[in-house]
């Protein structure tokens, strides 16, 4: 068999510009996938983002919550960043934000950032904002019928946490 011999026209393959071509299509492709791909999981993690926030102060508003229910008397600093919580053996715990999160003096929450603490209408209202910026804010009534205040404004502005420099 001769060179001559050989039919060239009926030859299957593929040539190298074909190859490059459907490499290319095959590369597009492939980058379109992967950014949908990464696009989706960024879109979920934002979606759960709020939800682990909330995880976050959780425990603290628990606590919080707690101190302020079993409490005849919770009264927050006229600046409103510290709340006294008088409880049954007339011994008051201070909350209030240092460097470790919000804490009480025995317990610290790290996945708090800031809170701040006002009397409304009888109800302690708790602004707390968690590490990964959250915001959540709630009211906070005691189970004791409502008494006269132990804590005076003069007490109040006396007793100031002692961390916070004074003006």
């Amino acid at each position: 068999m001769s060179n001559s011999d050989i039919d060239t026209e009926s030859e299957a393959g593929f040539t190298l510009l074909e190859m490059v071509v459907t490499m290319g299509i095959f590369g597009a492709l492939t980058i379109m996938v992967f950014n949908l791909l990464s696009t989706s999981m960024e879109v979920s993690k934002n979606a759960a983002q709020p939800v682990n926030d909330y995880i976050d102060a959780q425990p603290a508003l628990d606590a919080l919550s707690e101190a302020v229910r079993n409490s005849p008397d919770a009264q927050p600093t006229v600046e409103g960043d510290a709340l006294f919580v008088l409880d049954q053996d007339n011994k008051y715990t201070v909350w209030r934000i240092t460097e470790e999160g919000l804490t009480n003096g025995v317990r610290s929450f790290r996945g708090v950032r800031e809170a701040r603490f006002a009397d409304v209408d009888g109800f302690t209202v708790v602004t707390m904002t968690a590490k990964s910026g959250f915001p959540t804010e709630v009211r906070l009534g005691s189970r004791f019928p409502e008494t006269e205040t132990m804590f005076t404004d003069s007490f109040m502005a006396v007793n100031k946490p002692a961390d916070r420099p004074t003006n």
